[in-house]
């Protein structure tokens, strides 16, 4: 593993080690895989015996987990392509204004962002542990120079950042679905009850916001939902 962001909190009386990485090796490439794979299916994004959840972004991938004392609780990954999949297999839509000065080259997807919200399998607050998991996404992308990229993630998940005032994701306006039903994945893609939301983001600007939003949880001892949660150490190592 490569550690892009650490952190240690005290919630609840416990002390957690919070590490997000870079899964390297084949078995932290498994695992991680594994773990949305699982978390797929369980949603009834994907059929329930699929044993391998690839496609033909897998290979032009960057997988990164986020662990809680060791244990895997979010994952993503970061999709680097010459055609990303939301503009061209999900989605028709006209570039946003704000990512046309971006290179091509420098412009990424963050694809099957996962996270454990099952009562008793997450000891985390559920919109920290997920906002690390971006954070940690875009501390890496800042760090190698990159400006922007896209993605889709799910209307309750937009909700959150709206209602914790974090306005690091922007919905692309006028996106047309056009993935079809009953491809690979497509459960997620038509799930009435909460549908999906295509964003971009734009890199130094949600590394300004984040940053912002951990210093304001160090300094106050609280998320942003105002539950106690101390941080005790704050690293960014990429």
């Amino acid at each position: 593993m490569q550690p892009v962001k650490r952190l240690e909190i005290d919630y609840n009386g416990e002390r957690i080690e919070i590490v997000s990485s870079i899964a390297g090796e084949a078995g932290e490439l498994d695992e991680v895989k594994d773990f949305v794979r699982l978390e797929y299916q369980r949603r009834g994004y994907i059929p329930p015996d699929l044993s391998e959840f690839r496609d033909e972004y897998d290979d032009s991938s960057i997988y990164f987990g986020t662990y809680a004392n060791d244990r895997l609780l979010a994952a993503a990954r970061l999709i680097d392509a010459e055609t990303l999949p939301t503009e061209s297999i999900y989605y028709r839509f006209e570039v946003p204004d704000p990512l046309k000065p971006c290179p091509r080259g420098l412009l990424r997807e963050v694809s099957r962002l996962t996270a454990v919200r099952r009562p008793g399998k997450n000891p985390l607050p559920r919109h920290f542990l997920t906002t690390t998991m971006i954070s940690a996404l875009i501390d890496y992308g800042f760090k190698v120079g990159l400006c922007g990229g896209v993605s889709v993630i799910k209307r309750s998940f937009m909700d959150l950042f709206e209602r914790l005032d974090l306005p690091a994701l922007h919905e692309i306006p006028e996106a047309e679905l056009v993935y079809p039903r009953g491809a690979q994945g497509s459960g997620f893609f038509y799930e009435e009850s909460n549908p999906p939301v295509p964003i971009y983001y734009l890199h130094d600007e949600a590394k300004a916001i984040f940053d912002g939003l951990f210093r304001n949880m160090s300094r106050t001892g609280m998320t942003l939902l105002g539950e106690p949660l101390e941080i005790s150490s704050y690293e960014v190592l990429v």
